[in-house]
């Protein structure tokens, strides 16, 4: 089972995200280092800083740009910034829970199908909300005057390759290879 955090997707005080091309020379808020490959494609420029950090960092203008889940730019009052929004989500972030391997290996293995059938159940649950959470929250943003940019035609298809040529294969590298296959194995089963 888990718990989403939600689609991530960038979002910007300096001008509007109207392509890849947009993000050049932005200055990026750069939380986790996966996240490095992709603003190095994009051509910004990253500034390490903690969750805590970056709303004075956007007041202040050392930031201009982050990659977040729409839900966190309203808890955090990134908004009060933050003016554009591009789509589409450029990842999902989700927060496993799971248990000791010798425990559910001592169920029954109909207690195990319960669990992981239950699991299954509440993580789609999940998943609906947060996203349904993340697009009223998009919703809330245009209606204080943000802009969201959603990404078609040929900007779309510019977005895509660079996340298929540079940024996956990028990332590729930083993840353990066994536990790449087993991640690829799980989406293409759900």
């Amino acid at each position: 089972m888990y718990n989403p955090v939600g689609p991530v997707m960038t979002f910007s005080s300096a001008k509007e995200l109207t392509g890849i091309d947009a993000m050049k020379g932005l200055k990026a808020r750069r939380l986790l280092k996966s996240e490095e490959p992709m603003w190095d494609a994009l051509g910004a420029n990253r500034v390490s800083l903690p969750t805590g950090e970056v709303y004075t960092s956007l007041q202040t203008g050392m930031i201009d740009t982050i990659n977040s889940p729409p839900g966190s730019i309203e808890a955090y009052s990134w908004w009060e910034f933050l003016k554009y929004a591009q789509k589409p989500y450029q990842y999902y972030a989700d927060a496993y829970i799971m248990a000791n391997s010798t425990w559910f290996n001592s169920l029954s293995p109909d207690l195990q199908k319960i669990i992981m059938d239950v699991g299954k159940e509440v993580g789609k649950r999940s998943t609906d909300l947060i996203m349904d959470t993340g697009e009223s929250t998009l919703k809330k943003f245009q209606e204080r005057g943000g802009v969201v940019t959603t990404l078609s035609g040929a900007e779309k298809a510019k977005f895509d390759k660079l996340m298929k040529d540079e940024v996956m294969p990028a990332m590729a590298k930083m993840i353990d290879a066994d536990a790449l296959e087993a991640a690829q194995a799980y989406a293409k089963s759900n």
